[in-house]
């Protein structure tokens, strides 16, 4: 079981005043996360204006200021569909990934099977070194998987990601997705995660469950109470309480 802290996502600047953004900002985030019982980093690089983006250079900036602070602790990144507009350009700027340095090569990256392009999005990643998270939604996301699988892609770890939900629809609907996981017989390590109301309760979930599970300003801007969280760390030291309290029982 891992604890993830997602840094930041797609949230503006103005949606909450300790957001990182900047690499410098990204860095002291991910370091003060790590210290509050974190393992693992997820962020979403931005340009100079602060917008996401999957430049070759964002991305390095990001990952390597990040990895200067927290060396050893996996990094992944983002592929969404919504930064580029289109696969195609996408899948251009991922593929200039390649050629990056280690320190500023990112770990892992996510790829949503419910976006097109995943497929070829999947190879290119583990062509430039780089290992594949994929993010699930929805049942029919995992017939997508499955064919992937028999088309012989391969991943690190699967996401199962719902929607903002109401807190007992949302329970149900990862119990289902896992389910149709198992069916489906694709194991390996997962990841449970919730976005707002579901968020808390989805992490409560994933840690019964003995999964790997994630917190951050990406997918709540509070805590449990519905306090508003004061920042990254604030969230994931009360998470990582969790994690170790279903471990110790």
């Amino acid at each position: 079981m891992t604890l993830e802290a997602c840094l930041n996502g797609s949230r503006n600047y103005g949606e909450h005043p300790r957001l990182p953004v900047t690499p410098l900002q990204l860095a002291d985030d991910a370091a003060e996360c790590v210290e509050a019982g974190a393992s693992r980093i997820h962020l979403h690089p931005r340009d100079a204006d602060g917008w996401e983006t999957l430049g070759r250079r964002a991305v390095a900036d990001a990952v390597f200021a990040v990895r200067q602070q927290v060396p050893g602790t996996l990094i992944s990144v983002t592929t969404g569909l919504w930064i580029t507009d289109d696969d195609a350009t996408r899948h251009a700027a991922v593929w200039r990934w390649a050629g990056l340095p280690a320190t500023g090569r990112p770990d892992v990256a996510t790829v949503n099977l419910w976006e097109p392009g995943a497929a070829d999005l999947i190879d290119t990643l583990r062509a430039a070194g780089i290992g594949v998270e994929i993010g699930l939604h929805c049942v029919a996301d995992v017939t997508t998987a499955v064919i992937l699988r028999q088309l012989g892609h391969h991943w690190v770890r699967v996401l199962v990601e719902i929607p903002p939900r109401h807190a007992e629809v949302a329970v149900h609907l990862a119990d289902r997705l896992l389910s149709r996981l198992r069916d489906a017989g694709i194991g390996g390590p997962t990841l449970l995660h919730g976005e707002g109301e579901s968020c808390w309760p989805l992490l409560t979930h994933a840690v019964s469950l003995g999964l790997d599970c994630r917190i951050g300003l990406e997918d709540s801007l509070t805590l449990p109470d519905g306090t508003g969280a004061p920042d990254n760390a604030a969230m994931v030291a009360v998470a990582h309480e969790l994690v170790a309290a279903s471990v110790d029982a």
